[in-house]
């Protein structure tokens, strides 16, 4: 009913939230207007239409009312900057009529209508109704991502508008946002040339100057800012083709094109002087970059230079270069060649043995000559005789000569006469043109010769066979072998004797001499067979623990070996005796290794399977018990003296091997002995045993015997059984002696009398009054009534 009561206080609520005339949501609009035009959103729009409780259903930052209508005095058309008191001034939008307040974006400039009108994070203000306030190409959302001035077609004032300098697919790629793309660190302002007149070559809205590259400070990379190289050519390197970049005229410096720096400053007196139009900055003749490369040469200082016709760099004095003409080859600045015509002919030029003053000095000179000798640098000992060859470059005949080593020279041939370093010198002493020649010394050396060894040996002996002839043999007959024995044998004049059983390695070699190496080692085996050898071994294969110990038998075919025998199990062997020490399977071994002679034997092995033992609990009878009695002591034993363990059922409990009852009934005491690994279970042994109840106490009540206890009881009178009465309580009508048993759980009670009972009236009391029985038991108790059934005593 609480649940009811709620929505039903609310639903009046809500009525009374879109009363006629109210506006809940303060967005200019009544809620009666919204609330009829709830559904007023196009298809495509951000939200379906108004809503009374909300005040800027498309979350844009405008109320619904500032973007509704004119007539709205809320309405944000009239001043849609907010600019305040601007009376017939107030901007207007350019497409009122898309203004949306069902969209957040009315025009799809990718910024809200709310940050359109109030400037946003950005803090510039554009038409919310226009995509591209600015009209260059980027609408407004755009411009506020790249940074550019919305209302600004050309933000960084370069000549270039925004959308033709950051349009991904025709834009230049220069920064919308600075005019100096090619700004650097160290250069803020670039080259001094804003984009739009690099791209469309003005200068200050004058045409016809070179088009430049914006985003490079030096478009023809030769050290000159394009804002520095109007005059010569911006985009030519070399503008008098002299062979040096127009900067390094102008600097002085090296330019490094391709870290764009300079490097290394000219070695010129005056380097700052050179005119990058013009190539010969001295007049001299040679063009500047052909002297910056030659030594001695300034391109600031004119020179005289000489005509240099053989190309050896010394020029020729009566052959003077015009200072009209601009070479870069051809002139040197020496003027000392004394035969300009020959190259092989000036000062300081090597002699030649060509009769001619080849270095000038007034002198006709002899000519060097070297000598051509090649020789193997190696041989071997015992290799034919070799052909020498050498000449000289003079043509001159070669002297050869062993100057050191075990070698001849006949007729230009070199006889090996041993191993080792043969040296021969070829030699050239020259003429009267010709200088002596520089000795060529070479050096031959000669290797051992190689031998090998025959050797033949057979591969099989019997122990105790005649000594066997060796007869191994080099391929040097002049050289003896030599014989090395391993393992059982020995040699003995020239003869392997056979010590043992086993493998004997016999090792024939030669070790060789000053002209032969060592032969490579010749190994033959010889295997020599051990003795076989059979043993015999029996064991019986079943046994059981307790047995006697068992004397073990085991013999080999050689009498001289002496069987060794070992166990794996329950068991011990000591001087031949097997000695069971428990049940399980005793694995015996019968083996022995052998020796240097007699082999090893095949190993007998015998199982014997040993039976746990048997055993038995003697378990005395326990007599029955009262209930109440004291506990009593278990003492069952087994012949294999291993614990008992006892299970009782029946009213007992059992701790610690004495016995103590928890009430009458019969019970059963069960003595077992489980086994171990040596002994097998023994079979149970059972004592059944009463325990009876306590003789219960009869107690008298008007004649009513009754005994307290539960139980089957049987009642007697007199000493016979009253048949029927099997309660705890017996109504008594007869004088007499009264007994009863009680039986529990198939266990009775000892026999209890009740006190004397006397039952039926007395008329006379004044004569005497027999008790019986007489005497009584306890005490007796008369209680005598008149007729009026009051009590009197007696």
């Amino acid at each position: 009913m609480r649940v009811k009561y709620i929505t039903i206080l609310f639903v009046f609520g809500l009525l009374n939230f879109t009363s006629v005339g109210q506006d809940t949501d303060n967005d200019g609009l009544s809620d009666s207007f919204e609330t009829e035009n709830n559904e007023a959103g196009d298809e495509g729009d951000d939200v379906q239409g108004y809503d009374p409780l909300v005040n800027d259903v498309d979350g844009d930052g405008l109320s619904d009312g500032a973007e509704t209508d004119n007539d709205n005095p809320q309405s944000i058309f009239d001043n849609p900057f907010g600019v305040q008191g601007c009376g017939d001034e107030c901007p207007t939008f350019a497409n009122p009529e898309v203004l949306s307040p069902f969209k957040a974006d009315s025009d799809g400039d990718g910024r809200s209508d709310g940050d359109e009108v109030n400037g946003g994070d950005a803090q510039i203000k554009t038409d919310p109704t226009v995509a591209d306030s600015d009209g260059d190409g980027l609408n407004d959302g755009d411009e506020i991502s790249l940074g550019t001035d919305p209302n600004d077609e050309d933000s960084d004032d370069d000549g270039l508008t925004d959308f033709e300098e950051a349009d991904s697919e025709t834009g230049t790629g220069t920064d919308p946002n600075s005019a100096h793309s090619d700004a650097t660190t160290d250069f803020p302002q670039g080259d001094g040339i804003n984009d739009g007149d690099e791209i469309n070559g003005t200068r200050n809205g004058q045409d016809g100057f070179p088009v430049t590259d914006p985003l490079k400070i030096d478009s023809d990379n030769d050290g000159l800012k394009d804002g520095d190289e109007d005059d010569p050519d911006p985009n030519d390197p070399d503008f008098d083709n002299d062979g040096l970049l127009d900067g390094e005229e102008v600097t002085g410096f090296a330019y490094d094109e391709t870290s764009e720096s300079f490097t290394t400053q000219f070695t010129l007196d005056n380097a700052s002087i050179l005119d990058p139009n013009d190539p010969d900055s001295d007049d001299d003749g040679i063009c500047d970059g052909a002297e910056i490369d030659i030594d001695g040469a300034d391109p600031t200082l004119s020179n005289t230079w000489y005509a240099d016709s053989d190309g050896d760099g010394f020029g020729n004095s009566e052959s003077v270069l015009s200072t009209e003409s601009c070479v870069s080859t051809g002139y040197v600045l020496d003027n000392t060649d004394c035969d300009d015509e020959d190259a092989d002919v000036f000062p300081g030029a090597p002699a030649k043995a060509d009769g001619k003053d080849n270095d000038c000095d007034g002198n006709i000179d002899k000519g060097d000559q070297t000598i051509t000798f090649d020789l193997a640098a190696t041989a071997t000992f015992g290799a034919e005789p070799i052909a020498l060859t050498a000449s000289s470059t003079s043509e001159l005949t070669v002297s050869l000569a062993v100057t050191s080593g075990p070698g001849t020279i006949t007729s230009g041939n070199l006889t090996i006469t041993g191993a080792g370093t043969i040296v021969v010198t070829a030699s050239q002493a020259g003429d009267d043109l010709w200088n002596a020649a520089e000795n060529v010394v070479r050096e031959l050396v000669v290797a051992k010769a190689s031998q090998t060894i025959t050797f033949e040996l057979q591969a099989t002996a019997t122990f105790g066979s005649d000594p066997i002839t060796l007869s191994a043999t080099s391929s040097v007959s002049t050289l003896a072998v030599e014989y090395a024995v391993d393992g059982p044998g020995k040699i003995e004049e020239g003869k392997l004797v056979i010590t043992g059983a086993g493998t004997i390695t016999v090792t024939a070699s030669q070790p060789g001499n000053d002209n032969y190496s060592a032969a490579e080692s010749v190994v033959r085996t010889v295997t020599v067979p051990k003795v076989e050898q059979t043993l015999t071994f029996e064991l019986i294969s079943e046994a059981t623990f307790g047995a006697a110990p068992i004397p073990l038998t085991a013999t080999s075919s050689q009498d001289t070996i002496k069987v060794i025998l070992t166990v794996a199990g329950p068991a011990t062997i000591t001087d031949g005796v097997l000695t069971i020490t428990g049940a399980g399977t005793i694995t015996v071994t019968a083996s022995h290794p052998g020796n240097d002679i007699i082999a090893a034997a095949e190993s007998i092995v015998r199982t014997l399977v040993v039976a746990k033992a048997s055993q038995s609990i003697t378990f005395a009878a326990i007599n029955d018990v009262i209930f109440g009695d004291a506990v009593i002591s278990l003492s069952a034993t087994s012949t294999s003296e291993l614990a008992i363990e006892y299970a009782v059922t029946g009213p007992a409990e059992l701790a610690g091997g004495n016995l103590t009852f928890t009430g009458p009934g019969t019970v059963t005491v069960t003595a077992s002995q489980g086994g171990d690994e040596n002994y097998a279970a023994a079979e149970s042994v059972t004592n059944t045993f009463c325990v009876n109840p306590e003789m219960p106490t009869i107690t008298n009540t008007n004649n009513v015997l009754n005994t307290g206890v539960t139980g089957t009881h049987t009642w007697f009178k007199d000493g016979s059984l009253i048949d029927g009465e099997v309660s705890n309580s017996l109504a008594v009508t007869e004088s007499g002696t009264y007994s009863v048993t009680v039986t529990i759980g198939g266990c009775t009670s000892q026999s209890a009398e009740a006190d004397a009972v006397v039952t039926g009236l007395i008329d006379d009391l004044k004569t005497s009054l027999k008790v019986y029985p007489n005497p009584t038991v306890s005490y007796l108790k008369l209680e005598l009534h008149n007729t009026q059934q009051q009590p009197f005593n007696v």
